[in-house]
């Protein structure tokens, strides 16, 4: 829709270069991480090159953390609607590992009393924005700069 002008900007947004063609991300205002979490007796490193084709692996449906699978060529054995549903999958022994943001996992893990039961490893960083288009910045020329202050205040870290 921001691509089309049907809307001003959209969030929450990681920065790509897709988007920036079109649009204009924000300061972030969260510090979103994406961490791969396996069983701690799963004999596997998630870092090794052969992980993406080998691996059986899960994530929340509609997420970054599906489209980075997607866009690097991943086995994505299973898409889960919440995040409670990927931990008893993995548990279960019926996938490798889950791919997701650690603030949300962080706490379905703790929530499952499974902290002794699973691994987290760090991916990458991902901070989120909002991202304004560009025909909306370049009518309101200080907007950006003056959301941006704003931001600040508002950081989810």
């Amino acid at each position: 829709m921001a691509l089309h002008g049907e809307v001003d900007g959209f969030f929450p947004a990681s920065r790509t270069s897709e988007r920036d063609v079109f649009a204009t991300q924000s300061a972030p205002f969260n510090d979103h991480k994406l961490f791969w979490y396996v069983r701690k007796d799963y004999p596997h490193d998630p870092t090794a090159p052969t992980f993406p084709t080998e691996a059986k692996c899960a994530c929340f449906r509609g997420t970054n953390a599906e489209r980075w699978m997607e866009n690097n060529g991943y086995t994505i054995s299973y898409k889960a609607k919440d995040y409670p549903n990927l931990i008893n999958v993995l548990l279960e022994n019926r996938i490798d590992a889950i791919l997701a943001n650690n603030g949300s996992m962080d706490e379905i893990v703790r929530k499952q009393h499974a902290e002794d039961k699973i691994l987290r490893i760090h991916l990458m960083d991902a901070p989120l924005g909002v991202y304004f288009t560009k025909d909306f910045l370049k009518k309101h020329q200080d907007f950006l700069e003056d959301f941006n202050q704003y931001t600040e205040e508002c950081r989810i870290f």
